[in-house]
């Protein structure tokens, strides 16, 4: 726990030198909340140990119980913790012999490495612990409450800060969409409609691919339809590209693909949601397990 409170204390002295909303804070800012989530458990766990409330772990409805196997995986997670602090030292270092864009880059893998040990250390202390190896990091229940931890990757446990950083990393947005009747003469036995998409890379790295859903909303911005959208197409860092090969399907007797089909560009909202963003160096953001 005094480990944990000087790595608070540093991470947030290191968030402060980059400037709010960009991807450098997004991503030591997830660092420091995983580091404050870790903490937490561990104060919850010292509560119980000295005064004996009942706490237990909900994930997905059901009461969690550490892993028969618990011994060896922390076996395995001591050893690729080490590793992932060893590859930490290495970036960090890069990155102080660095300038310029070259600098930046090496920082954004730097910071990003950081926060895979965050997460990594996190896991170790649950099974050491007894808590949900998954790195929540929502605010820690109050005292003698039960606690409800979702896997990393479902979409209630999406971390709020990891998705900021997606989302200033890429920006996707709806140039056009264009309705294609049936035609059978043309051998098009469905209505199409098909997509003009912008794609923008805000980060200092070029995106190697991506994956999330794009939502559709009326003019009230109620939301009517969900659409995965997958693209492995590369974007060099803070450039942008246009995708017009996007096809969808529509079965016209569903009220949804109607109203798709139907509401014209002005009157149709239209956000990104990312669940994992991977650059071209490897490093990555979100999950899509």
């Amino acid at each position: 726990m005094k480990s944990l409170q000087q790595q608070i204390q540093d991470t947030r002295a290191e968030r402060d030198r980059y400037g709010a909303g960009s991807l450098l804070h997004s991503l030591t800012s997830l660092r420091l909340a995983t580091y404050e989530q870790t903490l937490a458990m561990l104060q919850q766990k010292r509560l119980a140990i000295r005064w004996y409330p009942s706490f237990s772990y909900t994930v997905d409805g059901k009461v969690y119980q550490p892993p028969p196997d618990a011994k060896d995986r922390i076996k395995e997670l001591e050893a690729t913790v080490d590793r992932a602090r060893g590859e930490w030292k290495q970036a960090v270092a890069g990155a102080s012999r660095s300038g310029g864009l070259i600098g930046a880059l090496a920082t954004t893998t730097a910071e990003t490495q950081g926060l895979k040990v965050a997460q990594l250390e996190y896991q170790l202390a649950a099974y050491r612990y007894g808590f949900p190896p998954f790195a929540a990091v929502t605010p820690p229940p109050s005292k003698g409450e039960n606690t409800t931890a979702n896997p990393v990757g479902s979409t209630a446990s999406a971390a709020p800060v990891e998705n900021d950083a997606m989302r200033q990393a890429l920006e996707v947005r709806l140039i056009t969409k264009r309705h294609i009747p049936k035609d059978i003469h043309a051998s098009r036995f469905s209505d199409y409609v098909s997509f003009r998409l912008e794609y923008t890379n805000r980060s200092l790295k070029e995106i190697r691919a991506f994956t999330g859903a794009m939502v559709f909303m009326d003019i009230f911005d109620r939301e009517f339809k969900r659409i995965g959208l997958t693209v492995d197409q590369r974007i060099p860092p803070n450039a942008k590209i246009v995708d017009d090969k996007k096809v969808l399907e529509l079965n016209l007797f569903n009220h949804a693909d109607q109203q798709l089909a139907t509401t014209e560009d002005e009157n149709l909202h239209v956000k990104f949601e990312p669940r994992s963003l991977l650059f071209s160096d490897g490093t990555r953001l979100g999950s899509v397990n």
